[in-house]
């Protein structure tokens, strides 16, 4: 999946895969890429609008989603 660049102070970047409900996250500094698992195209959207990206992570994503991590 590719990954796109974001404006935030503590994400990198992230993706998303509609047809398989997949939401794949970077952090600043960190090699690794945490793939969320039965996220609607809904919750990226918002994600791609909140005022902070890492904190709509934490609060909206984190505590609701299965994540594996795919690299690192």
């Amino acid at each position: 999946m590719k990954l796109r660049r974001v404006k935030s102070s503590a994400v990198k970047a992230v993706g998303y895969d509609p047809e398989r409900g997949w939401l794949e996250v970077r952090w600043i500094g960190q090699a690794r890429v945490y793939r969320y698992s039965g996220v609607a195209a809904e919750v990226y959207e918002e994600l791609l609008q909140a005022e902070s990206i890492g904190a709509y992570v934490n609060e909206r994503v984190k505590p609701h989603y299965l994540y594996e991590i795919v690299q690192g």
